[in-house]
């Protein structure tokens, strides 16, 4: 017998908008990694969020660079 975990509408919902947030984000703009969501919907979830982390910070990283050059 599984293990019976209780239906949560808003922990769905709240994945659900996770997922979907995912999807735009590493399709949308110039440096998207990804050009399809059926592309991203393919991925296991653990794959989606290291491209989401790595493309999140390289945009952290070039607004820091941003930053600094344009102080000087």
């Amino acid at each position: 017998m599984g293990l019976l975990i209780p239906f949560d509408p808003e922990t769905i919902a709240l994945q659900s908008q996770y997922r979907e947030d995912s999807i735009f984000f590493l399709c949308a703009g110039e440096q998207a990694p990804f050009s399809s969501r059926e592309e991203v919907l393919r991925m296991s979830v653990a794959t989606r969020n290291y491209y989401v982390k790595k493309l999140a910070d390289t945009y952290e990283r070039q607004r820091k660079e941003m930053e600094r050059s344009s102080r000087k």
